[in-house]
């Protein structure tokens, strides 16, 4: 009666944590393959990142001494990459597209769409690079308010970097 009793337990127990460990293993091996990618695109370039941020399935990190922004996302089946040069960035901004709630005819309420980091470059302003930080198709939805956090707090980072024109910096 005792051994039945325990071999039942170990039984129900084992079928409770194999899948949280197993799903836990899966997420380490897929953060350590983007790890890997983002530091063999960092030799690639030359480039040395001390504190890279994993956000999701997406990895961020700046080169201070060459003053470059470095974006890998494995968001979907193909890798997204970006290396921007920050010394040829006039501005940065975060984007926060929302869209109004339909459940009720006189709510304010308004559902974040997406969140998006948004670099100018110098020479050729009209093509902005678009960083994605949350996409309600791909990301849950109480992930939107933390990740547009991230998002601004990534735009004072970059923005330490960025060369701000003169007319900006001079107030009248």
């Amino acid at each position: 009666m005792d051994t039945s009793v325990i071999i039942i337990g170990i039984i129900i127990v084992s079928l409770v944590l194999l899948p949280i460990w197993l799903i836990s293993a899966i997420i380490s091996l897929k953060e350590k393959r983007l790890r890997k990618a983002f530091k063999e695109l960092c030799i690639a370039h030359k480039l040395t990142i001390k504190e890279p941020e994993l956000i999701k399935r997406k990895i961020i990190g700046i080169d201070a001494d060459a003053k470059t922004f470095v974006y890998l996302s494995q968001q979907t089946e193909n890798q997204d990459q970006i290396i921007v040069k920050l010394s040829e960035v006039s501005n940065c901004r975060v984007i926060r597209n929302t869209e109004k709630s339909n459940t009720l005819p006189h709510s304010q309420e308004e559902t974040i769409q997406r969140v998006d980091l948004i670099l100018t470059p110098s020479l050729t302003p009209q093509q902005e690079i678009f960083i994605n930080f949350y996409n309600v198709k791909n990301d849950a939805s109480y992930e939107s308010y933390p990740m547009y956090d991230k998002a601004v707090e990534w735009q004072r980072n970059i923005n330490k970097f960025v060369k701000v024109p003169e007319k900006v910096l001079v107030k009248k």
